[in-house]
C-alpha cells in the first residue's frame, strides 16, 4: 500500500520519527535529535502530522467539488487518487492514535 502524495508523506516520516522516538527514548519528554530536529516537541510533531492529513482531505474535497461544478482541468482519476490518499492518510492517523491510547492504557495499570 502506498500512501505517499499530499499529507501521505508526511505522515509516514512522521510514523518513522515516532518509531525512532520510541526506540531511542531517554525519558527526557522530547523527540531525540536522530528522530526530527533538535528540540522538537513531540506535540508539534503530533500536530503537524495532523495537519497534514487535515490538509489532505481539505484537497481532496476541493478537487472532488470543482469536479463535481464541471472543471474540465480534473479527470475522474485525479479525484479518486485525491480522495484514497485522504483516506488512507486518515486511517494511518487513527492507526497511530490506537496505538497511543493502547500504551496509556498499558501505562496506567502498572503498578508502582
Amino acid at each position: 500500500m502506498n500512501i505517499s502524495g499530499i499529507g501521505g508523506d508526511y505522515l509516514l516520516q512522521e510514523m518513522a520519527s515516532m518509531r525512532l522516538q520510541a526506540s531511542d527514548m531517554s525519558g527526557s519528554g522530547r523527540v531525540p535529535a536522530t528522530a526530527g530536529k533538535a528540540g522538537e516537541e513531540f506535540s508539534d510533531v503530533l500536530s503537524r502530522a495532523l495537519d497534514g492529513v487535515s490538509d489532505a482531505q481539505n484537497t481532496a474535497d476541493d478537487l472532488r467539488t470543482r469536479f463535481d461544478l464541471g472543471d474540465r482541468s480534473l479527470s475522474l482519476s485525479d479525484v479518486m487518487i485525491s480522495a484514497q490518499k485522504a483516506s488512507l492518510s486518515f486511517e494511518a492517523a487513527v492507526q497511530v492514535r490506537n496505538r497511543f491510547v493502547d500504551a496509556y492504557r498499558s501505562i496506567m495499570q502498572m503498578q508502582v
